[in-house]
């Protein structure tokens, strides 16, 4: 009778990411097998890594016959290409700063305790073959050992903030997905690092939440106090290879970011005006939605936007009520430098931006 092999569980598994050294130039300084990743509190089952593998059959005469695909005239590439690891989870206070810096790939830092950080987009083109932006190594141990996974010079290319008050459980704290990308692959790593595991200090709790801490204005609609039932930042980075090096493997990267805050508030007489604003095209704008934590002062969790229009018609049902949809695209000043900040984080760590 053959020895048994039991399966794995997906708890058994975890997800751990390390910033590369921008010491000397942080593209060519992947983290390591044996680093001490950081754990992150990301959802069983719902990572699931691909390295973007190109099977292709060779279109030429054989003399052989058959309408079948043969076996020696299979070309595989798992070179050429960009790698991908989702992931969902909740937010956590001592690794949010990570992602939102991999996301942006601009933050300000404050030089002191409690290092207030403010997120925004960069004016310029980033070199990141030129030690510009923010990379990670992304590990992922499997529960096998010698059978890690890990992504190397790696970026969020799709980074979502979500934001339910009247979830229940669980789903009431603030959440967060994204797709982490990068140009390497590699498989059988023995990780045998050091891992280190964050608290699970989370946002929107009883302590602090975001609740009706919403203003929005948009042309002459300006509403204050808002009551939502959902609020999301959802952002996009559209990276793309560039300047593929021996082998077809990305030499840097290309991206056109973009985001917008999607926000479910209800249709009463202080938001119908916004139907007409969305009309006239008038300028929106979120002038702020925090989590109730002063300015400056740990665990402050703060959305903002200047500059911004409605880009579809807000007018929703919700089952027998009338409801809004406020889909705000978030665009660049006309000014260069005037970014203003989106999102501003306070927590305690120094990240050394």
């Amino acid at each position: 009778m053959p020895a048994a092999t039991p399966r794995i569980l997906t708890k058994e598994q975890r997800v751990g990411i390390y910033q590369q050294d921008k010491t000397s130039n942080h593209w060519s300084a992947p983290a390591a097998a044996n680093a001490a990743f950081e754990t992150q509190f990301y959802d069983r089952a719902g990572t699931t890594p691909d390295p973007n593998v190109q099977v292709d059959q060779f279109n030429n005469m054989t003399g052989r016959g058959g309408v079948m695909t043969e076996y020696d005239n299979v070309n595989i590439d798992a070179i050429t290409g960009l790698k991908t690891i989702p992931f969902t989870g909740i937010v956590t206070k001592l690794t949010a700063a990570k992602h939102l810096v991999a996301f942006f790939q601009l933050v300000t830092e404050a030089a002191t305790t409690p290092y207030a950080k403010q997120f925004k987009f960069a004016d310029d083109v980033l070199d990141w073959a030129f030690n510009e932006g923010y990379l990670f190594t992304v590990a992922m141990d499997t529960g096998i050992s010698g059978k890690g996974i890990i992504l190397e010079n790696a970026l969020l290319n799709e980074y979502s903030l979500v934001i339910e008050p009247q979830a229940r459980g669980v789903g009431v704290y603030m959440k967060h997905s994204g797709t982490w990308i990068g140009n390497e692959m590699n498989y059988n790593q023995t990780l045998n690092g050091t891992w280190t595991n964050p608290a699970k200090t989370f946002f929107n709790t009883t302590a602090e939440c975001f609740a009706p801490n919403l203003d929005i204005t948009v042309g002459s609609d300006v509403l204050t106090s808002v009551p939502f039932y959902r609020f999301e930042f959802k952002g996009m980075n559209n990276i793309s290879d560039d300047f593929a090096v021996c082998g077809g493997k990305a030499g840097n990267y290309l991206w056109a970011p973009s985001a917008q805050f999607i926000i479910d508030i209800p249709y009463n007489a202080s938001t119908c005006g916004l139907l007409g604003a969305y009309a006239s095209g008038s300028l929106a704008k979120v002038v702020s939605l925090d989590n109730g934590v002063a300015a400056h002062a740990d665990k402050d969790f703060i959305f903002t936007n200047t500059y911004g229009h409605l880009k579809t018609n807000p007018y929703k049902y919700d089952k027998e009520y009338v409801a809004l949809r406020l889909e705000i695209e978030i665009e660049r000043p006309t000014a260069a430098g005037a970014w203003g900040d989106i999102i501003q984080l306070t927590d305690t760590l120094d990240g050394a931006y």
